[in-house]
């Protein structure tokens, strides 16, 4: 009796670690917002008449007649035109309008960043529909469009024109000619951006104006961390995030082909071979579906999706159909790193001040202060336009670790519920570490001012991510439930520790206390 009694335990031990493995893996009870359509009405469009250039408009009865609608505006990118049999983003406008959008299909011409007064076309398109400016707007920019979208935004602050932009959304961006945007412009943005991206490929030495500066110069460390917790009273609000997807490309996110420069007009371009078209659209379908959901419509389920804590099924079907060259097989499942940076933060380190202090390390680990202006180019790809830590460790028979201090106001976790770092591999190597394309594995621990110490395995939270055409890097949650024999009032030391016989560089950057 007492063996089966052993053997049952054991079992349900077990059980208990594989469940708390992948607890962070599996979805939640959610509908898929690849495939989600809110709406059973037909889609309609309507050609509408401009002081500027035609336009589309495309929703169904419902949102067409409602004077508040949730409304959608697409700018394309250079080569992404309207014609009167085609329009390029017909996939994804339809899509939207099923979900209950109003979408507005907005072109610019030639290879003008700018193109269109964008808000001055609007005007008349709200007028001629009777669409109430208060709606909650969301812009999407695509390619060279993402400049247009962020500067239509700070337009509409500027010179007040009253539009409630909610969102701000580039896929597979072009920023170059665009400001900043922050808090004051919208209250939320998103980047999508693909590992092979063609057109965007980020493989100069010229300051980046793709996905990843979208990202990070969407807002600043300052208006996205508070100087005194909690900060969940932070003005303006400002939430952003980003998926960066291992080998997808420039246009397929949006249900069109890549369009390649110098490509013969009389031949279709080349079929996706890493992602397929259909497997990338349900991507881009997924991401900016549940953005809008979870943004302008508070549904508050798609968190966890944004933040790369769940997986939909659709997404989960995804294969490779093809060897990366990186050493991952055709047939292999999809890779996506998401960053984030909710409004609700306390910074403990990011960097920016060129002052941090490390409390002790094992011997043959370095470390130093990378800025925003290097490790452009090859072979380092280092496409982030943000101050980070570079750490690399040599392989040892034991752990090798490094401890940052926390700085004493912000030693008080109490009032958070989650423990985040942004992190992720360089490309090419540094020095004697290099990192062979391999998945990392490391540990993370919270010591508290008695020196008691709390360890959790990082990788059960998400990825590290494995370097493609860039230096890629992720955010990963860890709630400060996990670190419970220690006092969270009162946390001086956070450490990386890296396991044995193991040797690798990684970048480090924002670690803060989350508030969810």
């Amino acid at each position: 009796m007492q063996n089966k009694i052993k053997v049952l335990v054991s079992a349900i031990l077990i059980l208990a670690s594989f469940s708390s493995i992948e607890a962070f893996e599996i979805a939640p009870n959610i509908p898929d917002p690849c495939t989600l359509t809110s709406s059973k009405e037909l889609v309609i469009y309507q050609k509408v008449l401009t002081g500027y250039l035609d336009a589309r408009i495309y929703g169904t009865r419902g949102t067409l007649s409602r004077q508040k609608p949730d409304v959608v505006v697409i700018v394309n990118g250079n080569g992404y035109i309207l014609s009167p049999k085609f329009d390029p983003y017909l996939n994804i406008s339809t899509f939207l309008a099923e979900n209950d959008f109003l979408v507005i299909r907005i072109q610019r011409t030639g290879g003008n960043v700018s193109g269109i007064p964008i808000l001055d076309m609007l005007d008349e398109v709200y007028s001629q529909f009777s669409i109430d400016p208060s709606s909650k707007m969301a812009l999407i920019g695509h390619s060279a469009g993402g400049s247009a979208v962020s500067n239509a935004a700070i337009e509409n602050y500027n010179q007040q024109r009253g539009y409630n932009i909610e969102s701000v959304i580039h896929v597979a961006p072009n920023t170059i000619n665009s400001i900043d945007i922050n808090g004051k412009h919208a209250s939320s943005y998103f980047s999508l951006y693909g590992s092979r991206d063609k057109d965007m490929a980020g493989l100069t030495d010229e300051t980046p104006t793709e996905g990843f500066a979208g990202y990070d110069n969407a807002g600043t460390e300052r208006s996205t961390t508070c100087s005194t917790p909690p900060c969940w009273s932070a003005k303006p609000r400002f939430e952003k995030y980003m998926a960066y997807v291992h080998g997808a490309d420039h246009a397929e996110f949006l249900g069109t082909n890549t369009r390649i420069q110098g490509w013969p007009a009389n031949a279709p371009p080349p079929a996706p071979t890493y992602l397929s078209l259909e497997d990338q659209f349900c991507i881009g379908k997924g991401y900016i579906n549940a953005f809008l959901r979870y943004e302008m419509r508070n549904e508050k389920k798609y968190k966890d999706f944004l933040r790369g804590k769940s997986t939909p099924m659709s997404f989960r079907k995804i294969k490779t159909s093809q060897d990366d060259g990186l050493g991952e097989p055709a047939g292999s499942s999809l890779r996506v790193y998401n960053q984030f940076s909710p409004p609700y933060k306390q910074s403990i380190e990011n960097f920016e001040d060129s002052v941090y202090s490390v409390a002790s390390k094992s011997r043959y680990v370095r470390h130093e202060l990378i800025s925003k202006a290097s490790l452009r180019a090859q072979p380092f790809l280092k496409r982030h336009q943000t101050q980070a830590m570079l750490i690399g460790w040599q392989a040892e028979q034991r752990f090798q670790f490094l401890a940052l201090d926390i700085p004493s106001k912000y030693k008080n976790a109490s009032r958070f519920t989650d423990l985040s770092i942004r992190i992720g591999q360089l490309k090419g190597a540094y020095r004697p570490h290099g990192n062979n394309n391999k998945d990392k594995r490391m540990w993370i621990a919270l010591i508290d001012s008695k020196n008691r110490v709390s360890w959790e395995r990082l990788n059960r939270y998400g990825k590290i991510p494995r370097s493609d055409r860039h230096s890629a890097m992720n955010t990963i949650t860890i709630p400060l439930s996990e670190f419970s024999s220690i006092d969270l009032s009162n946390v001086k030391q956070v450490r990386f520790a890296f396991y044995p016989n193991t040797s690798g560089t990684i970048l480090l950057d924002n670690v803060d206390w989350l508030r969810d």
